[in-house]
């Protein structure tokens, strides 16, 4: 008979416990974790679980020994310095003699001007420069369409326009000897068509 109630106890008991009560049948309090405990592992990977490779140093936007990027085109760059030059090679007339290299200004321009010359230009400028380099003599190419402007709208008469733009002829043939220097391997026709509007340019300058 003792057998029995002893058996009778345990099986009750393990009930009562299957349904979070103690031996005097009250129901036992429920452990609800903290809501910093519980945010304390969050983004914390499993044990034994590989954490995610660091971020830090990918280069944005693609992947690690990806191609670089593209450099800016240029062609739109280059040809308003070009149209920039063409409104500084204007006759003098105080120097009739100048008018006779006219035709040889509208030569070199039409050539450093043409697609095929503006196309054989981007081959060094999308290699062997530096990022910093290829940016100053982007700023150089795109600072003389600026200067040509200010100086037409400050300019108070029309002589003291002629000197700004003969200063300016000489900061036109530094940009244009600054893209022959810079760009290696330039093309025959880059090479011979930036010597002669580097000429061009000191011609009228006088």
């Amino acid at each position: 008979m003792a057998r029995r109630r002893r058996s009778d106890y345990d099986e009750n008991r393990r009930g009562r416990m299957s349904t979070g009560q103690d031996d005097r049948g009250r129901r036992q309090p429920t452990h609800r974790p903290n809501p910093s405990e519980a945010s304390s592992g969050a983004g914390t990977p499993p044990e034994g679980a590989e954490a995610p490779p660091p971020t830090e140093g990918r280069p944005p936007g693609g992947t690690e020994g990806g191609p670089p990027p593209t450099p800016p085109s240029l062609e739109a760059p280059w040809r308003a310095y070009v149209k920039s030059v063409r409104v500084l090679l204007v006759p003098d007339p105080d120097d009739r003699p100048l008018d006779q290299y006219l035709e040889m200004r509208d030569r070199v321009l039409g050539i450093v001007e043409s697609y095929e010359f503006t196309r054989d230009l981007e081959v060094p400028w999308n290699s062997n420069l530096s990022d910093d380099v290829r940016a100053a003599l982007l700023s150089e190419l795109k600072a003389l369409p600026l200067a040509v402007e200010v100086a037409s709208a400050t300019a108070k008469s029309d002589s003291e326009k002629t000197g700004w733009f003969k200063r300016l002829l000489g900061r036109a043939s530094t940009v244009a000897g600054s893209v022959k220097d810079i760009l290696a391997n330039l093309p025959p026709n880059v090479k011979n068509g930036l010597t002669l509007l580097k000429e061009v340019i000191d011609i009228f300058k006088g």
